[in-house]
């Protein structure tokens, strides 16, 4: 459900954020500068938020590289009107709870990112966690909860398969 100027509200969960910083997959990198170009324009119809959790989940690969630590505190303490942060309260921790009653398989820091979702009525859930080519070990499933949960029903989409759709909306100015 857009928020009360109309935008549409993304959730953008942690594996976005680390996705652009290991530069692992160079279709990634771009869509995620594409969605930070996209946010930032001052007629952006989106707006971002995120749970604090995704700070403690996101850090630089190689700590003594003095430029991927910078990239990673610019990214979550510079002031960005555009991205909002949920902390993680005793209402997020609960729902998170139930959540992973509800869906077997579902770990606890997804859930904690999928309970601030809903809490925070996004109306998408971007995350590359249960995307085909995810080289992580653990099999993702977040991808697979697309429309079943929330009312109206959370949409779930990879960061690159959702930028199309953003810029439909855009003014030819833009």
């Amino acid at each position: 459900m857009p928020d009360q100027g109309g935008k549409e509200i993304q959730y953008w969960d942690r594996v976005v954020f680390t996705s652009f910083l290991t530069e692992s997959h160079q279709q990634r990198v771009q869509a995620f500068r594409q969605l930070m170009n996209d946010i930032t324009m001052q007629f952006s119809h989106a707006r971002a938020v995120t749970s604090t959790f995704a700070i403690s989940e996101v850090h630089p690969l190689d700590t003594n590289n003095a430029e991927h630590q910078r990239v990673v505190m610019d990214l979550f303490d510079a002031d960005r009107p555009y991205l909002q942060f949920y902390a993680v309260s005793r209402r997020i921790a609960r729902r998170a709870r139930d959540l992973c009653l509800q869906f077997d398989g579902l770990t606890n820091p997804d859930a904690i990112h999928l309970a601030t979702a809903l809490i925070a009525r996004a109306d998408v859930f971007l995350t590359y966690d249960g995307a085909r080519d995810n080289r992580r070990r653990r099999l993702g499933k977040l991808l697979r909860l697309d429309g079943q949960i929330g009312s109206p029903p959370l949409k779930f989409a990879t960061p690159d398969a959702h930028l199309w759709p953003l810029f439909e909306h855009q003014s030819p100015s833009s």
